[in-house]
């Protein structure tokens, strides 16, 4: 069965019980249809047509609120100085590490040694 037989078969149903209420029923159905038919606004589907409506529900919106923005700026604020903090620590961190590695004292043999200077080239590679 497909959706077109159902269909039909639900409508058919519908009507015979609607055969079966009586006059003033009847009355007071159409009449709640049309209430509700009058209040109905159907949105707008989004896509280039939709788009100008949905800019202007999105100003007049509770999104764009003060509360709800002031709390989000202070949040991102706070990440980027975390984010700031941290890149400045590590940062120093390697500079440190490497003036250590430079001013620290090395032994004469060290200077000495022929193996050294390959293995500082092996090393800076």
């Amino acid at each position: 069965m497909n959706e077109r037989d159902l269909g039909s078969k639900i409508t058919e149903q519908l009507e015979q019980g609607a055969n079966q209420l009586g006059q003033t029923t009847l009355q007071r159905l159409e009449a709640g249809r049309s209430v509700a038919l009058q209040q109905y606004h159907p949105e707008p589907e989004l896509g280039v047509a939709g788009a100008g409506h949905a800019i202007l529900r999105l100003r007049h919106s509770h999104l764009l609120n003060a509360r709800l923005l002031l709390p989000l700026a202070l949040v991102l604020l706070s990440l980027g100085g975390i984010m700031y903090w941290h890149n400045a620590k590590q940062n120093n961190d390697v500079e440190d590490t490497d003036t250590h590695l430079l001013t620290g004292d090395l032994p004469i043999n060290a200077y000495l040694d022929k193996d050294f200077d390959a293995w500082l080239k092996r090393s800076s590679d």
